[in-house]
């Protein structure tokens, strides 16, 4: 019965780190191919839009047409009410906001800039991508999936990745242990300079360097493998490193 029970705990252990792989493929091939998500507003008459400070002035016209272009109305917790999904201009970056309905109003439950990219519908949840691109002095982006489920809670998970870091993936993934230097793209470079922006020392494509890591193989190129490293249960980064 005891060897029973570790056969069953290491094939559960198996599925779901197999449902995890699928789960990122599935969200990084949204970078891959260009996402457009088309907003429906359909209801929002019907709505009390609360204040959000990216619309400043309800009655001013470029306001109202930016009002009606940049929300989406969607049950997103399965109650039964129209939730709200603000994803527009708001310098100086593009913003979204989620707003879940609880009869007495609407509640802000995520606020982060980047445009709404995708919307699943499972079973027991909602997820919804998110992605902040780099800008000017803001070398990363972020791919950012926020799942609500039907108890309305709210979970985040982020991916980040240098702008210079083009994002691949094989057919298959697989994990590996590996030690080296993580960098952004898969060359080489090691020359020191100064940053632009804060004025920090840089050596060249270097982002960190990491010993005895486990990783999640994305794709590989000649010497070099696309990695992603979580660094914790909510955050992970993509860089190369060499074999």
């Amino acid at each position: 019965m005891k060897y029973l029970l570790i056969i069953i705990g290491l094939l559960i252990s198996m599925s779901s780190y197999g449902q995890e792989l699928i789960s990122i493929k599935s969200r990084l091939s949204l970078l891959e191919f260009e996402t457009y998500f088309k907003l429906d507003s359909t209801g929002i008459s019907e709505l009390t839009v609360p204040d959000f400070f990216c619309i400043s002035n309800k009655s001013d016209e470029s306001e109202i047409i930016k009002l009606e272009n940049s929300w989406h109305v969607q049950d997103l917790n399965n109650d039964g009410l129209k939730d709200l999904i603000y994803s527009g201009s708001c310098l100086p970056y593009s913003q979204t906001a989620i707003f879940l309905n609880n009869k007495k109003g609407f509640k802000l439950v995520y606020n982060y800039p980047g445009d709404l990219i995708s919307i699943e519908k499972k079973s027991s949840e909602i997820k919804i991508n998110v992605l902040k691109s780099s800008c000017g002095c803001d070398y990363y982006s972020d791919l950012i999936e926020v799942s609500i489920n039907h108890k309305s809670e709210i979970q985040v998970n982020t991916i980040s990745f240098h702008f210079e870091t083009k994002i691949m993936t094989s057919e298959k993934l697989d994990s590996k242990i590996v030690s080296g230097i993580l960098r952004r793209t898969s060359i080489l470079n090691d020359k020191i300079k100064k940053d632009a922006c804060t004025d920090d020392t840089m050596i060249g494509n270097q982002i960190e360097i990491i010993e005895n890591q486990p990783v999640i193989i994305l794709s590989e190129e000649k010497n070099w493998f696309l990695v992603l490293i979580k660094k914790s249960d909510t955050y992970s980064v993509v860089g190369w490193i060499n074999k």
